[in-house]
């Protein structure tokens, strides 16, 4: 993945992020969309359907008025080679580059929290390394969003494709940030019920416990 280790010489500054942290991008307004034509256009009208999709689905237990439904993709900040990179599922596949470089692209506001610092030894470079080799090859999944916030049908697990919230599930599950499994009860009875990282959407990222809600804040406006 060295190729894709791009800089730019206007990148915003990056000093207050660290690996672990979430990059949640907000769907753009349709003004804002405009100004690039058919592919703001597309950007606007997929950024409203994940958000209605969200808001009447997802079910979040602070509401549906925190504005998390906002939020239609999901990255994450990791270490790839002393370098602070953005991972990410996009429609080209799973892609790492250059933190600075991915937010100075970014058309819309771009918002971020950290990590608690009771799991940040827990998100430790070198397992994060090996995720993203194993992982590197991965096609977008297409249509996999959709499942995500349907809580009656969940989508199936598809090896080799991932869309954005599931592939930060996969890394958080992978490096024991957050269980695979939680028990529930079913019928009487206390089993195990497994937390599955195709079923969940941008907003409910952003809900996680294991990150700093009081620390959300803006990393980047928009261009």
């Amino acid at each position: 993945m060295d190729s894709i280790l791009q800089t730019a010489a206007n990148a915003p500054h990056t000093q207050d992020l660290a690996p672990g942290d979430v990059l949640l991008f907000v769907r753009p307004t349709l003004r804002q969309a405009w100004r690039y034509g058919w592919a703001g256009i597309t950007a606007w009208l997929s950024g409203v359907i994940t958000m209605l999709a969200q808001r009447v689905l997802c079910g979040a237990p602070q509401g549906h008025y925190d504005g998390f439904q906002d939020y239609s993709h999901v990255g994450i900040v990791v270490s790839w080679q002393g370098t602070l990179c953005a991972l990410e599922a996009v429609p080209t596949g799973v892609r790492l580059m250059h933190l600075g470089f991915r937010l100075s692209k970014a058309h819309w506001p771009v918002h971020s929290m950290h990590l608690s610092s009771e799991y940040a030894a827990m998100f430790d470079d070198a397992h994060v390394a090996q995720f993203i080799e194993r992982h590197s090859g991965d096609r977008y999944r297409w249509g996999g969003l959709p499942f995500a916030v349907l809580n009656h049908a969940l989508g199936n697990d598809a090896p080799g494709y991932q869309f954005c919230s599931e592939l930060f599930m996969r890394l958080l599950q992978y490096l024991g940030i957050v269980p695979g499994a939680l028990p529930v009860v079913r019928h009487g009875a206390v089993v195990e019920g497994r937390l599955r990282p195709q079923a969940y959407a941008p907003c409910e990222v952003a809900q996680l416990p294991q990150y700093q809600r009081s620390g959300l804040y803006v990393i980047h406006k928009g261009v």
